[in-house]
């Protein structure tokens, strides 16, 4: 009667382990392709942030450059319209050019047929909130030990290195282009000031570029891009440094036997919350407005 009983515990936990197997496959499917859906998301997103811009530069260059050259022809200064006219109509022809392109090119995806399906954003997002539930909803449903949970949270802790790291790029570019049009632009500011003063458009030169300079500035100050690229750096290699403390056996892992695998997850698990919990503290920081936030240590030059 015992070894029945065993024998009906064993093929339950057997049935449960296999269906557990089959469960977390069909999530790794369901999580490849809300990446894939977000990629795809991303790349509508900059081809229509690039609309936007080439049909707003279009027209303002066209119409600025024309009004310039006919201002500058009229009080005979045709030698400075023509340098004008090298400004703006580059401009004109590089947003006539961006624009073309996005109308004659599509972003496709392969459909059943071997035929290209053009994507369109809202089929993405509608399908990327189905996914999302499917995704909820299957891993509500699986049962995992306590040591299964920490290996796999071992495994996933790439996703939040190659997350920080990829975050903290993208705040640098910010900062480093934010940081090169105000120097830029402030350069050019004493450049066209030292001209001759009696002119209009140099005042009316000088009022534009004076103005995009300060909002570069500004956005610079208020989103801290420098600070979060460095402190999400920061917190990337951190993380990492204690996977392959982990990985070998070193540092605080170093006194863990090869029989104590689930003590040696738990505290790898503890540290890294540690270090993901004060990334989420610093993050509250920067976004906390200047006179209210405490004092956060400033990135090293």
């Amino acid at each position: 009667m015992t070894d029945s009983a065993d024998d009906n515990s064993t093929q339950a936990t057997l049935s449960v382990n296999g269906e557990n197997l089959r469960t977390r496959e069909v999530i790794h499917r369901i999580r490849r392709n809300i990446q894939e859906k977000r990629r795809l998301l991303r790349i509508l997103k900059i081809r229509s942030i690039l609309g936007v811009t080439a049909g707003t530069i279009g027209p303002l260059s066209l119409l600025s450059g024309i009004a310039i050259s006919v201002e500058l022809n009229r009080r005979g200064l045709g030698s400075v319209a023509g340098t004008a006219t090298a400004i703006w109509l580059p401009l004109l022809l590089s947003s006539i050019a961006v624009l073309i392109w996005l109308a004659l090119s599509d972003v496709t995806v392969p459909s059943v047929n071997n035929t290209e399906l053009i994507v369109k954003r809202e089929d993405l997002e509608q399908e990327l909130a189905i996914l999302l539930d499917q995704l909820h909803f299957l891993s509500s449903r699986t049962h995992s030990s306590v040591t299964d949970q920490r290996a796999l949270y071992r495994e996933n802790i790439h996703e939040v290195i190659d997350e920080y790291a990829a975050l903290s790029r993208r705040y640098r570019r910010r900062h480093n282009g934010l940081h090169a049009l105000i120097t830029i632009g402030s350069a050019s500011i004493a450049a066209v000031a030292a001209l001759d003063p009696g002119l209009n458009w140099q005042k009316k030169v000088i009022i534009g570029i004076s103005f995009v300079v300060t909002c570069a500035s500004g956005f610079s100050g208020y989103y801290k891009f420098r600070e979060r690229s460095y402190f999400l750096q920061q917190s990337a290699d951190a993380v990492e440094e204690e996977l392959n403390a982990a990985l070998l056996g070193v540092g605080e892992y170093s006194d863990f036997s090869p029989h104590q695998h689930e003590e040696l997850l738990a505290r790898f698990a503890q540290r890294v919350e540690s270090l993901r919990n004060e990334q989420r503290r610093r993050q509250q920081q920067l976004d906390q407005p200047a006179e209210q936030s405490t004092s956060t240590p400033q990135p090293q030059q």
